[in-house]
């Protein structure tokens, strides 16, 4: 079998008890934290916007809109909730590897879907699972987001995710699993033998941010109808999964890059390699936002005692100006002033207007940006992201701190406590306050047991600190 028959094969056969308690616990995270970002959203003027949009399209009554008591169609509520999902830019990411952010298109989609074909919580879990171990398994052998092998298999990684788990939900069998990639892949972009592209991942500085920022919501649409094009037997032309390995050597790829495709399938679970994000803000502004917990010990500092904040690092952290909340997000002094000058980390940044206030212009106007060739080269090297953070204050106090690990990545995770506060944060404007739940955000450098790896049987899994029952929500 090529490696598109092999993962439709481990999608169709797998069954929630093949997983370990690790990896539904982490699954469980990962749902509530999509729903989070989404009930964050819905308190923006933008979230409301895209709720307003869905109840304007209406069709049948099938799946709900995250944070609205209307009904509308499944693939009307997988497009909203994907959008809410991803506004706030705080939502999880794979980090330095396509899709990027798979929850987003991930999670409402089977949940979206999983409410019209009435699923159990056992069967969405089951689909959820699926749907980020093929999606994690393609984006990872297309290579880190400092270049790319082929720009449509990247993008295929996105659209696989949503396919994977809508095909689980609607019990489809292997044929019709490669079908439904099949259908994508006939979408995305064919298979062109000139060669490498490795394309250096930025963003252009000149690029004007509009309200739509990804459009993620037409991934979950497109992985959604797929599945359901090859529930009716409709087909589409093999392309990149089909390819082997002599094909995939000749137009540049790398001989284990391909492997990555189905390397350990059902024995170790790219699921676990998962970030979530602890402030709503791009990945790459979590780099100096961490050094600068680091450095300052968690204590909140103002403006009028920082002299000068300097970030060392890699040239994608050079992005300055804003104006809006999307391009706040982007703004790597902006996320930055928020981040250390204290309050909850969530939705309030923007919808109170704080992105805006004097007190963080001023102190996001003390930020300086030092590029660190050596940063840029262990990032091509290591494929993770590190930098130097140094603060002097007005008092003539210099603090410094290096960081390899960001906040929120599997080394370095949010607890358990962390990622509740995180959800609070995000949903208790919307749906009140749980009584007796212990308020209060993030704290950033809370202690945590370190990441070890652990093996249960022969599924290997890497382990985020210990689990406490009498705590486990």
């Amino acid at each position: 079998m090529n490696a598109g028959e092999r993962l439709a094969k481990y999608a169709e056969k797998t069954e929630f008890s093949d997983f370990c308690e690790e990896i539904i616990e982490k699954a469980k995270y990962l749902i509530l934290d999509s729903i989070g970002c989404a009930l964050g959203a819905v308190q923006t003027e933008l979230g409301r916007n895209y709720i307003e949009l869905a109840k304007h399209l209406g069709g049948n009554e099938e799946s709900s809109v995250i944070g609205d008591a209307n009904k509308v169609s499944c693939m009307n509520a997988a497009n909203a909730n994907t959008h809410l999902a991803d506004l706030l830019d705080f939502d999880d990411t794979y980090d330095l590897y396509p899709p990027y952010h798979p929850g987003c298109t991930i999670v409402p989609s089977a949940l979206a879907l999983g409410e019209t074909v009435k699923a159990s919580g056992k069967e969405l879990l089951t689909a959820v699972i699926l749907g980020y171990e093929v999606s994690l398994r393609v984006g990872r052998a297309a290579g880190s987001l400092l270049w790319s092998l082929w720009p449509s298999l990247s993008t295929l990684s996105k659209l696989v995710g949503p396919a994977t788990a809508a095909c689980r939900l609607l019990n489809l069998d292997r044929e019709a699993f490669k079908r439904a990639f099949d259908i994508l892949e006939s979408g995305s972009g064919r298979l062109e033998l000139a060669g490498p592209k490795r394309i250096k991942h930025d963003i252009p500085k000149e690029s004007v941010r509009g309200s739509v920022k990804s459009n993620y919501g037409l991934v979950s649409l497109r992985g959604i109808l797929a599945a359901r094009q090859a529930q009716k037997g409709l087909t589409g032309m093999k392309g990149l999964l089909d390819t082997g390995l002599r094909t995939w050597y000749l137009i540049g790829g790398k001989v284990d890059n391909y492997d990555e495709l189905t390397k350990g399938l059902g024995e170790s679970y790219r699921i676990m390699d998962m970030s979530f994000k602890p402030t709503p803000s791009c990945r790459l502004t979590h780099l100096p936002i961490t050094a600068a917990w680091q450095a300052l010990e968690d204590y909140p500092i103002k403006a009028e005692e920082i002299a000068e904040i300097t970030v060392k690092g890699v040239e994608r952290l050079k992005h300055y100006e804003w104006e809006t909340m999307l391009d706040a997000q982007f703004s790597t002094p902006c996320a930055l002033a928020m981040a250390i000058s204290g309050g909850e980390p969530g939705p309030r940044w923007y919808t109170t207007g704080r992105f805006k206030d004097a007190d963080i212009r001023e102190l996001a106007s003390k930020v300086k940006f030092e590029y660190d060739p050596q940063a840029e080269a262990l990032e091509i090297k290591n494929e993770k992201l590190t930098g130097t953070m140094v603060i002097r204050l007005k008092s003539g106090k210099v603090k410094k701190a290096y960081v390899e690990q960001i906040k929120g990545a599997p080394d370095n995770p949010m607890s358990e406590d962390e990622l509740r506060a995180k959800f609070r944060a995000n949903a208790s404007s919307v749906i009140g306050d749980e009584p007796g739940e212990a308020q209060g955000g993030i704290s950033p450098n809370k202690s945590i047991t370190s990441t070890r790896l652990a093996g249960r049987g022969d599924c290997i899994v890497r382990k985020e600190g210990r689990y406490n029952d009498s705590n486990r929500s």
